[in-house]
């Protein structure tokens, strides 16, 4: 059985879901995986992704926005037999090609006009009632299109929400229901919150007062506030998130995490105390501007909360896609798409020192070859060095600055 992903999102947690799968119960699965970026410049021949898109038996594609990758994907499956699942939102040509069993993903694909994605909350949920609609319907009748399309829908939400455990279940789903593997039931995805609090050391939090008792939050220190991914992105946010809480031992740390798109809901629920700021800093270690993610929201809600908060907003460049090694030999150093999304963007919203942080490095996971997301440590430093800097320099009487 061959199985081949082209994801957006690094793919060390899905390998070692497979590896896990395979050494547990016997499989003979081929597990591929293709990022866009390497289609998109051209480094992978391809030939040889044709050849592995059509001889797979499945294939699950994470297309974000434009580029040569979606087109070469289009014109190797469009015409093929094998199952494909478009994993992002129901629109676009990936969905026009997605079939699972008697499923077809026409039926969806116009479901949502391009018109109508200006409120990122609403057409958020406007997919998700679409999608608890049909995965509740194929529960009540698990016959036929009504299965298969509610079996697409637990594809599409277990990517969503991420980690292991739903890769695992994501990939015991596929082999059970569609590959004739003798294998449990899969439990149904297992949802992420929308934000939070978390903290490597501390846990899970969705109270401001029950986390702030269990860090020992101290007043009289400096505050430091993060926004990070939640999530299937939260795996990838972890080791800048971690290197960045060890930079700033001994001053206070809220990190708060979110889906990207009600980013604005969780600031405000977090970043504030009985409506007063609590802030002397903010690092904000998502992409795009902050109301909306990718899909952009109202800006002056932005300027009204950044207002409210009164700190600066520091964003590092994150490099989720780029390869530190790649980045180091370059000339230009980001690439035209992250100096967009990482810096250009974040800085409409007033964000401030975009320095890199983080990048990819290849991790072996049994025979496959698979990508992480790991910290540039000096830059964490030099990041975490400024922002001790500008809190110093906020404290200073006037009469001791000097301009």
């Amino acid at each position: 059985m061959k199985v081949t992903f082209i994801s957006t999102v690094p793919a060390s947690g899905l390998a070692r879901a497979a590896l896990q799968l395979k050494k547990e119960f016997g499989l003979s699965l081929e597990l591929k995986v293709y990022y866009p970026r390497q289609i998109d410049e051209e480094q992978v021949k391809d030939d040889v992704v044709f050849q592995d898109l059509r001889s797979s038996d499945a294939v699950f594609v994470d297309i974000r926005g434009s580029g040569r990758s979606i087109d070469l994907v289009y014109r190797a499956l469009k015409d093929e037999r094998n199952i494909v699942i478009n994993l992002m939102a129901p629109v676009g040509k990936m969905m026009e090609i997605t079939r699972l069993g008697s499923f077809r993903g026409k039926s969806l694909a116009g479901k949502i006009r391009d018109d109508e994605a200006r409120d990122p909350e609403e057409v958020w949920k406007k997919i998700s009632r679409a999608e608890s609609l049909v995965q509740t319907a194929g529960r009540l009748v698990p016959l036929g299109p009504v299965r298969d399309a509610g079996n697409y829908v637990r594809f599409a939400r277990y990517w969503r929400y991420g980690g292991e455990k739903n890769y695992r279940n994501l990939l015991m789903l596929l082999l059970k229901d569609y590959l004739n593997c003798d294998l449990p039931r899969p439990s149904e995805p297992e949802p992420f919150p929308e934000f939070g609090i978390y903290h490597p050391r501390y846990g899970y939090f969705q109270e401001l007062k029950d986390y702030t008792c269990a860090s020992g939050h101290d007043s009289s220190r400096p505050t430091i506030g993060i926004i990070f991914y939640g999530n299937m992105h939260f795996e990838q946010c972890q080791p800048v998130l971690k290197a960045l809480i060890e930079e700033f031992e001994g001053y206070n740390k809220i990190p708060v995490f979110s889906d990207g798109i009600h980013n604005l809901r969780a600031m405000r629920r977090f970043f504030f105390d009985e409506g007063d700021p609590v802030l002397d800093a903010l690092i904000n270690l998502t992409w795009f501007r902050l109301n909306g993610g990718p899909l952009g929201g109202d800006p002056s809600l932005t300027r009204q909360l950044l207002r409210d908060l009164n700190v600066p907003v520091f964003t590092p460049a994150c490099m989720y896609s780029r390869k530190i090694d790649e980045w180091k030999m370059s000339d230009t150093g980001l690439s035209p798409i992250e100096s967009i999304m990482a810096v250009i963007w974040p800085e409409l919203d007033g964000s401030v020192e975009p320095i890199p942080c983080c990048g990819v490095r290849d991790v072996s996971v049994g025979e496959l070859e698979a990508h992480e997301v790991a910290a540039i440590e000096e830059r964490v430093r030099k990041i975490a060095s400024r922002i001790k800097s500008w809190i110093r320099l906020k404290h200073k009487d006037n009469s001791e600055k000097r301009v």
